[in-house]
């Protein structure tokens, strides 16, 4: 067949074509449209929901990173599938306007493309297309777009594809077929009704997996959250939340010397804040030995009774927290108490379980509700393991994220965000930039009239600034060749990775 003749014939049809495949591509958009509405909906909307749900009640480590990770999965899924979606429908409305804007190449490519038309033959409602599979095409749906001086007939006809789709079928209706050929009742029509039984089948099958997985977590959830087993009398019984103290007597009578503050109780060893300088207390549930579970040393000494790590607890009318453990032995489980209502109420997260070796402890929360603890445990020698726990929303959920051996006692530890930190030993300063799952050891450059071995890398409670994205500021203790020792400024261009000197400070006291 001419295929310049088949084009100039199929131009004199295009308003047909057009019209066909207008309505056929706004069909397929609406699909993946909805689609997209059902992905968002499931994975994003349920998931949510879900996730939130389960969080509020977790308190398990375990059972906290099966669910976090679980949302993550969720998330990942959802992205690419609407993703996918909004390709699909980007795809189909450029294709549209190409063809539309172009119409003639477009069929000369199609037409070039095709082996030709397939044979035809027909009964009485329907015209039946023999190509790899059987394609069939009710009469009603079929438009004449023109006829040939032989006398066949170009006709245009609309696919029924299931699902509310449809797509439009070129055919040519020869003279010579049209026999008026009557089909046998063992070629019916064939319905769709297998496709939606594999797509009804899958959507149970993912949701079957994620109702048994979530189950799990809920068995998990229910095992470990029970109540402690042998409370002490002071422990509340009936306490809302498992574990903690009740009030013995009156709160303190006193002015504190700070806004925020925590007070001792040398007499019953209870615990109170104030947010406003001693004018009102509030009780913290908490015994203060449970603030200082495992050993409560750091590199300059043990720290007495009455005394706290620096940035293992934060007082404030808005958010309050301590970390603590109840347990003794070798191996602890840490808690976060948290309160957002100046005290009124408490709510209990753990963030480890089963830690051995306990010793150096912080917490560090940012502005964008992200927050981190950093723990050292004692190992055989003097190097020390360091694990990171990570938090993304206040404290709510908590996750294990890393764990690396330094070769020295943890002195200090100093992150920026959750991602790029520094952990100081007396001599020498270790950064990561993924969250504690690799260190390196910095370079600082000491001045000659400085000592080598004098260093003293930052104490708490100092920490490392972020000048910009780049720049980082700290203080280190240097000990000059005369035998003193000077806060020095340092700053790093780099990121963290080398230091170099600015300026000495101020000569260090011993009360320093």
């Amino acid at each position: 067949m001419d295929q310049e003749l088949l084009i100039i014939d199929l131009l004199s049809g295009k308003e047909i074509i057009l019209a066909i495949l207008q309505q056929s591509k706004k069909q397929f958009f609406l699909f993946f449209g909805g689609l997209a509405f059902l992905v968002t909906s499931f994975f994003f909307g349920l998931g949510t929901v879900v996730y939130h749900y389960l969080q509020k009640h977790v308190i398990s480590t375990a059972a906290i990173q099966k669910i976090i990770w679980l949302h993550r999965f969720s998330n990942l899924c959802g992205g690419v599938l609407l993703s996918l979606c909004l390709i699909m429908m980007l795809f189909i409305l450029i294709s549209y306007f190409v063809i539309k804007s172009d119409f003639q190449n477009w069929l000369e490519k199609r037409v070039r493309k095709s082996a030709g038309f397939p044979a035809v033959i027909e009964d009485v409602d329907e015209y039946f297309l023999k190509t790899k599979k059987e394609i069939r095409l009710a009469k009603s749906d079929c438009v004449l777009l023109t006829q040939r001086f032989n006398g066949d007939k170009l006709m245009i006809g609309v696919e029924d594809l299931g699902w509310g789709l449809t797509r439009g079928r070129i055919f040519l209706l020869a003279v010579e077929s049209r026999q008026g050929h009557v089909r046998s009742g063992k070629l019916s029509h064939k319905k769709p009704a297998g496709k939606l039984a594999i797509v009804i089948g899958m959507v149970f099958l993912i949701v079957g997996g994620l109702w048994f997985y979530v189950a799990q977590v809920t068995s998990s959830l229910q095992n470990n959250t029970a109540a402690p087993a042998d409370l002490k009398t002071e422990v509340v019984e009936d306490s809302p939340i498992t574990g903690l103290l009740k009030q013995q007597g009156a709160a303190p009578d006193k002015i504190a010397s700070q806004k925020n503050e925590l007070y001792l109780d040398v007499k019953t060893h209870q615990l109170f804040q104030t947010t406003d300088q001693g004018a009102h207390w509030q009780f913290v549930p908490l015994k203060a030995d449970w603030l200082r579970g495992g050993s409560y040393l750091l590199t300059s000494g043990e720290i007495p009774f009455g005394y706290f790590m620096e940035d293992t607890y934060q007082i404030g009318k808005d958010f309050s927290w301590y970390l603590y453990t109840t347990e003794v032995g070798d191996y602890l489980n840490l808690y976060l108490l948290i309160s957002n209502d100046n005290g009124n109420s408490w709510q209990k997260r753990q963030i480890g379980e089963k830690v051995s070796g306990l010793r150096y402890r912080k917490v560090q929360f940012f502005e964008n509700g992200s927050g981190i603890v950093a723990i050292s445990k004692i190992g055989a020698t003097s190097a020390e393991e360091v694990t990171c726990f990570i938090t993304h929303n206040n404290g709510e959920d908590w996750y294990e994220a890393s764990s690396e051996t330094v070769n020295a006692p943890v002195q200090n530890v100093s992150f920026i965000n959750t991602e790029l930190g520094f952990i100081a030993t007396r001599e020498n300063i270790f950064y990561t930039k993924n969250a504690g799952r690799s260190y390196h050891e910095a370079v600082i450059n000491v001045p000659e009239q400085y000592l080598l071995g004098g260093l003293d890398i930052f104490q708490p409670p100092n920490e490392v600034t972020e000048l910009t994205s780049t720049t980082l500021e700290a203080k280190f203790y240097l000990t000059k060749k005369t035998g003193h020792m000077y806060a020095c400024l340092y700053r790093s261009d780099d990121g963290g990775q080398t230091w170099q000197f600015v300026r000495e400070l101020s000569e260090v006291t011993q009360a320093d």
